[in-house]
């Protein structure tokens, strides 16, 4: 009676049967791990079928899935089934390589025409595309590349914030295969090893984040891990707008030489966050500005810049908004290597980097802090100042019987903040923490922040 009553997903999803047709589309929302079946892949099918043991074309990895097994879910209960249609939920074992937010079709072929059928669309109504397309039509049209991109066709999934925190953890070797797996499930955690360190290093949204990840892996895994010293990541933001051009050089025997030229313009960008990719404006004297540069080589540009980007100059950490723009581009010799591309394209990056001048962003918090007296609130209020908090303009706003302090506080302060207020209230009072974005830092602060990392 009550499917009877709820709408046909072809009459409810009318923008994703336009672009996909009866292919099949499915969005990955959430993945799992399971002790006898290994990793759990839910999806949503939006439109068509999946069928097990079929193959899989990722959209998002570009990568082909094949031998799966397809099952329904009963609550924890996982029952075989030969195939699921649209407007379910399926969970797929033996995937190889998948994450939450992953868009599943049936293969490349399939993604190209819906690809083409997506671009049509661009000057029609496309009101809600935004909930439903990670690329709206308005990115589509400002897109470097629009035309026959499969990513126009990926299907909107979560986009975790960067991480606040990043500690190092020591464990036992096995413990990296513990790591990924954990950070698959969870995407706002993030796990990278240092070679330089040699220490693996995560970042978290906070101090209760890795206490349940050092919970889980102690529980689901049995492994006990030593968590280091909380760092808070800030950010590095450049100052000025440069140019900057560099050339490197390569030869392969003794004959073959290798040339790579590569021009940058590096501008502040606000707002933009992390960097995506470069901007492709070339003079027009350049031998590619009418045909344009061959993905691979564009691929190895916007891996050298992402590299140079994820270590500024000022105290080794990320550099957000910024824009990097594409000026000048010039290769010569036969088969150019993709790692001599992205090596000139990280030289350039650091060395206008180091030519505009960063400083440094800290995040902040915006705290809600509710207690039950006068004399509790007060004390928070110390509390909140000690840690260079800002109060709002109304200060405790007295509702009822309860007082709300709303604050904004810096991230780097907040170590015991939830602890210390429970003591001083004695346990009556609540706390709700949320990012409230970055904010500049003193000079004073910042030498100290640049003198403990060097």
């Amino acid at each position: 009676m009550v499917i009877s009553c709820l709408p046909c997903p072809t009459e409810k999803n009318g923008l994703v049967n336009k672009v996909f047709g009866s292919d099949l589309s499915a969005l990955v929302y959430k993945i799992g791990h399971d002790k006898r079946l290994g990793q759990l892949a839910y999806t949503r099918i939006y439109t068509g079928e999946i069928k097990n043991m079929d193959s899989l074309y990722n959209a998002n990895k570009d990568s082909v899935e094949n031998k799966f097994n397809v099952h329904i879910p009963y609550s924890d209960q996982l029952q075989l089934t030969s195939s699921v249609k649209a407007g379910n939920i399926a969970v797929l074992t033996g995937m190889k390589c998948i994450a939450t937010g992953d868009t599943l079709v049936a293969n490349r072929r399939a993604a190209e025409m819906a690809s083409e059928r997506r671009l049509k669309l661009i000057d029609e109504d496309l009101s809600g595309a935004h909930n439903l397309f990670f690329q709206t039509a308005k990115s589509l049209c400002h897109s470097e590349h629009p035309v026959g991109s499969i990513k126009s066709i990926l299907l909107a999934g979560i986009e975790p914030p960067d991480p606040v925190f990043f500690c190092t953890v020591e464990a036992p070797s096995e413990a990296a295969n513990a790591l990924q797996e954990l950070a698959v499930e969870d995407p706002s955690l993030q796990v990278r090893y240092d070679n330089e360190l040699g220490q693996t290093i995560i970042g978290t949204m906070g101090e209760l984040h890795i206490e349940v990840v050092k919970d889980r892996l102690r529980r689901d895994y049995g492994l006990n891990v030593f968590i280091g010293s909380l760092q808070v990541a800030y950010r590095e933001v450049i100052e000025n707008e440069v140019r900057n051009t560099t050339v490197l050089n390569a030869t392969f025997g003794n004959e073959l030489k290798h040339e790579c030229r590569i021009t940058f313009t590096v501008k502040p960008n606000k707002g933009s966050g992390k960097f995506k990719q470069v901007v492709v404006l070339l003079d027009d004297n350049n031998e590619y500005a009418g045909v344009g540069i061959h993905e691979n080589w564009l691929n190895a540009i916007n891996e050298g810049c992402c590299n140079a980007l994820c270590t500024g100059p000022l105290a080794g950490f990320t550099v957000y908004d910024i824009a990097v723009i594409l000026t000048d581009f010039v290769a010569s010799g036969k088969r150019l290597s993709p790692a001599l591309i992205s090596a000139t394209a990280s030289k350039c990056v650091t060395e206008a980097l180091q030519k505009a001048g960063t400083h440094l962003l800290e995040p902040i918090m915006n705290a809600e802090i509710v207690t039950t007296s006068k004399k509790h609130a007060d004390m928070t209020l110390q509390e909140v100042y000690r840690r260079r908090g800002i109060v709002s303009n109304c200060g405790i706003e007295c509702i009822g019987d309860t007082y709300v302090i709303r604050c904004i506080i810096p991230l780097a302060e907040l170590q015991g903040f939830s602890k210390n207020i429970r003591i001083i209230t004695s346990g009556h009072a609540s706390i709700h923490l949320e990012i409230g974005g970055y904010q500049d830092i003193s000079e004073r602060k910042q030498k100290e922040i640049t003198k403990r990392n060097r």
